[in-house]
């Protein structure tokens, strides 16, 4: 078997669109686990997905979010004081 080194000389001997494939396909790599916490996460992201898709969900701005926070923490510092 190759080592890093051998690899990485081989790899950087390619084309540019193969390096990319290559590249791309190392990423993926990754990104696989196969915790129970992990899959549910991605069951999660492609439930939130295919309500955005589907259009059945209201999607938020960064901006309306801290406003609604920063409104809240508002709120609760009133009702202390």
């Amino acid at each position: 078997m190759a080592n890093t080194s051998e690899v990485l000389e081989e790899a950087m001997s390619l084309s540019r669109i193969e390096r990319s494939y290559l590249a791309g396909k190392l990423l993926e790599s990754l990104d696989r686990d196969d915790s129970p916490v992990d899959a549910e996460w991605r069951q999660e992201i492609n439930r939130r997905v295919g309500e955005i898709d589907a259009g059945t969900t209201v999607l938020v701005s960064h901006e309306q979010v801290m406003n609604s926070a920063r409104q809240s923490v508002r709120d609760v510092r009133q009702r202390k004081a």
